[in-house]
């Protein structure tokens, strides 16, 4: 029997592009998309609460209108964002009716992550010898200026710096599975990689949640295939010895991370407030809609589970909420299972406290790419012949 993989139709082959095009025409893209693909999706009743959440944005953003504000630009962020959620749910569906290889998918990953290693160490160089590199207006490396001091953050050309760990993170499944079909030297250099770009992008909790991702996938992947029953619990034990002695030196690590840019850390403490208030005092059922900026922020952002709440209100925070608690739930399960992208998955969960899933418009699309990993397990295929002709694999 015969199985066909249109590589063309992967996901991750067109991360990169969409990484650094403008909202706008990731926008349009998203609805020729969806033009295309309209007859092949079955809409499935799962998704109906991303839809939801879409709509009551808008809902309360024409609201916003109706009431005097006349900020478009804000108004066409809004309406962006909310179509993200809308596009999405019927993207997901498109997404469970097709075909993928994990293979496949993890070689593109894989390249994925090489290019942004790549631009890592530009970055580094380009920084060191003072020669900004700017591509599409967008920068290659990023000053922060605080108040008495500044550092340096790889930017990588992404529209800001804390969506490179959501990138890794996104990517670092498909290529560990592929290489670890190989051998442990391409693993650690994967790993390498990862570390490095998600380090010089100075997202804090990003960087920390990687570590915890990479060092999961490696142990799982010992703990599954070279150790005994007997030798499985001598390690555990071993394990939890040496995290006990060194907890202190560890939790310290931690701190100093989370710690290492206060100013950040008090501004982000003052968005949330402004946020919760805001939303309470104008509209607590349905939410502000549109973001307004509270100095160089808008309000209801750096935080997911905050900006659904200032977004859409109590019912769409509600909403917000069951999905959050239900994809955790049963991603915890599938880890053991040892099912490597539950990991990625709640790694993201935790990413979205102080992120935004949709603070762009690739990256709930992608999140649900990789659900898609776990909800519908992906072909493995071993024998495969590439049609140039077809732009497809045929997998025997």
């Amino acid at each position: 029997m015969k199985l066909r993989f249109n590589v063309l139709s992967n996901p991750l082959l067109y991360l990169w592009p969409l990484v650094l095009v403008k909202k706008e025409l990731f926008f349009v893209v998203e609805i020729f998309y969806l033009f295309f693909n309209i007859g092949k999706i079955k809409f499935l009743k799962q998704v109906l609460p991303l839809l939801i959440l879409g709509i009551i944005q808008i809902l309360s953003t024409i609201l916003v209108v109706i009431t005097g504000f006349t900020g478009y630009e804000r108004v066409f962020a809004a309406i962006n964002t909310a179509f993200i959620w809308i596009l999405g749910s019927f993207i997901f569906c498109i997404f469970l009716e097709k075909r993928y290889s994990y293979i496949d998918c993890g070689k593109i990953a894989f390249l994925n992550l090489l290019i942004l290693f790549i631009l890592t160490i530009f970055g580094v160089i380009s920084f060191r010898n003072n020669t900004p590199i700017v591509f599409l207006n967008r920068n290659l490396f990023n000053i922060d200026y605080n108040i008495d001091s500044s550092s340096f953050r790889c930017n990588c050309f992404f529209e800001y710096s804390t969506l490179i760990p959501y990138f890794i993170l996104i990517n670092f499944p498909f290529a560990f599975f592929y290489f670890k079909k190989k051998n442990i030297f391409k693993m650690l250099l994967l790993l390498m990689m990862s570390l490095i770009s998600a380090y010089y992008s100075k997202a804090r909790w990003g960087f920390l949640l990687v570590i915890i991702v990479a060092l999961s996938y490696i142990y799982l992947y010992y703990l599954k295939n070279f150790l005994n029953k007997k030798n499985k619990l001598i390690c555990l034990f071993f394990i939890g010895v040496f995290c006990l002695f060194l907890m202190p030196n560890i939790y310290n690590f931690f701190v100093n991370i989370l710690n290492s840019r206060i100013g950040s850390n008090n501004m982000r403490a003052y968005i949330y407030i402004t946020s919760i208030n805001t939303t309470i005092d104008k509209n607590f059922l349905f939410g502000c809609g549109v973001k307004f900026m509270i100095g160089d922020y808008p309000l209801g952002s750096h935080s997911s589970i905050i900006g659904a709440f200032y977004k859409t209100g109590f019912v769409g925070f509600f909403i917000f909420v069951l999905i959050y608690s239900y994809l955790f739930i049963y991603s915890f399960k599938l880890i053991i299972k040892k099912r490597y992208e539950a990991i990625t998955i709640i790694a993201i969960l935790l990413f979205m406290i102080f992120e935004d899933i949709d603070g762009t418009n690739w990256m709930l699309p992608y999140f649900l790419f990789l659900l898609v990993s776990i909800k519908k397990k992906f072909t493995v295929y071993k024998n495969s012949n590439y049609n140039f002709l077809k732009g497809e694999y045929v997998y025997e």
